[in-house]
């Protein structure tokens, strides 16, 4: 086989040419794939079921042997990733992100090729990716094992995206998989409030350290479900809107 190479165009849209079957390898043999690091685009959510072709709906797992909770930074990990149908072409990307993700289902993509891509050209989320398992095939299979080496401490919690093609048509686009977060890593820590999310503050609405005031907002489900968990909408179409935060502690610190 070949090593996969990557392209990218200075519009940081990359392309990967994957590793080439070229004969059947021993049993015992998963291709080890080192962390390489590029700069990558995400438009829209992170989607957790794949849309087949016509519409049907793909299974898709991703399994890790010993079912771990967490990574070790550095650690090899065996994976196998299965689907309900078969493929001749996956790529399978890991887009880091400081803390976990909720998946939600987003519309099948139109376009097509391999990678995380927007969908408009110069739209989307700007991220940090690395090329976890790439394969090429002339034999459709429906599930393929490799090696992934954890990436250095501090990355973060990485999301596994999985895109197939089977004779040049995509089956599903990255699809998310399954996701892991760095071992012993505190997440949704109380060290820098960038933003509230709705959840943790279980005594009001709206927690009082953060918003001064909110007119015609509703937290919950109320003007109907928009994401997983609760969420602050403003339900009226007319009138005012406001949501204000409080005074912002713009005390320099002392030593």
């Amino acid at each position: 086989s070949v090593l996969p190479i990557l392209f990218c165009t200075p519009l940081i849209l990359c392309v990967l040419l994957g590793s080439v079957d070229f004969g059947a390898p021993p049993a015992s043999f998963f291709p080890r794939f080192n962390p390489f690091f590029f700069l990558c685009t995400h438009h829209g959510e992170l989607e957790g079921a794949g849309v087949a072709e016509g519409g049907g709906e793909v299974l898709l797992t991703l399994q890790i042997t010993g079912s771990p909770t967490a990574y070790t930074p550095g650690q090899e990990y065996q994976v196998t990733i299965s689907t309900s149908v078969s493929f001749d072409g996956l790529l399978v990307t890991g887009l880091y992100t400081s803390t976990p993700v909720q998946s939600a289902p987003i519309p099948a993509p139109a376009a097509f090729g391999f990678g995380v891509m927007p969908d408009r050209q110069f739209a989307g989320t700007q991220f940090v990716c690395s090329v976890v398992a790439s394969h090429v095939s002339h034999q459709p299979s429906t599930s393929f094992s490799f090696v992934w080496i954890a990436p250095p401490p501090g990355t973060g919690c990485v999301n596994f995206l999985a895109t197939a093609t089977h004779r040049g048509q995509i089956i599903f686009k990255d699809a998310l998989a399954q996701q892991l977060c760095e071992q012993g890593v505190e997440l949704h820590g109380k060290h820098v409030v960038l933003r509230d999310d709705f959840d943790s503050n279980l005594q009001a609405e709206l927690d009082p350290s953060i918003w001064s005031e909110c007119s015609n907002c509703e937290v919950g489900e109320q003007c109907g479900v928009l994401m997983h968990g609760r969420a602050l909408t403003f339900c009226e179409p007319f009138g005012e809107r406001r949501l204000v935060n409080t005074t912002l502690n713009q005390t320099p610190p002392t030593l």
